[in-house]
């Protein structure tokens, strides 16, 4: 794995960096604790800007989350909670995680990091 990683990025630079990064958000099994410090090595060595290095590999992560997002959009929360009911998980961790009941936590977060209380 090591040695694919490295080829990638040295063969391909801050594209195989993004390429790698949206791999890893769609294939578990890519780490990219192997990836982004490598990387940060060669920018050390002086054959990466750090600035692009960070700007490729977050680039491919969101690129890689957007991935997943359109993915879950597409196939729906009902669709999902009666696939996830279906592996005997159950329904209730799915729809806790529904945005509209989230709303109040975050507001509560915010307000406890910004006004100090």
């Amino acid at each position: 794995m090591f040695q694919w990683i490295t080829g990638v990025i040295a063969a391909f630079g801050y594209l195989g960096i993004a390429g790698l990064m949206l791999a890893e958000n769609v294939f578990p099994p890519i780490p990219s604790e192997l990836i982004m410090p490598l990387a940060g090595y060669m920018a050390a060595q002086g054959q990466f800007s750090l600035v692009w290095l960070i700007l490729a590999g977050t680039a491919g992560s969101v690129i890689g989350a957007v991935l997943w997002y359109w993915i879950g959009l597409k196939i729906g929360l009902e669709r999902l909670v009666r696939s996830h009911a279906a592996t005997g998980a159950g329904s209730g961790s799915l729809r806790a995680t529904s945005p509209a009941r989230n709303i109040g936590s975050t507001a509560t977060a915010g307000r406890r990091c910004f006004s100090g209380g």
